[in-house]
């Protein structure tokens, strides 16, 4: 996802990076972007969920959540 946001033009810029949250059952990540495009303002948060000894939390399977927000651009 850093690649990603990162080549866009103009490339987003990150506001929080591999943020961990940590609990019995689970690790947490998240990472966060923004930037301004021809549309608007663009935010994106991608969080991943894994197991505490680092592992997918679906068996073979990674579990990811992203949310992306767009501010549509004022005339």
């Amino acid at each position: 996802m850093r690649q990603w946001a990162g080549s866009r033009s103009p490339a987003l810029q990150p506001t929080k990076t591999e943020l961990a949250a940590t609990g019995p059952l689970y690790r947490l990540t998240t990472s966060a972007w923004e930037g301004v495009t021809d549309c608007g303002n663009l935010a994106l948060v991608y969080s991943e969920d894994k197991t505490p000894e680092g592992k997918p939390v679906a068996g073979n399977l990674d579990q990811v959540t992203l949310t992306v927000a767009l501010t549509p651009a004022t005339s």
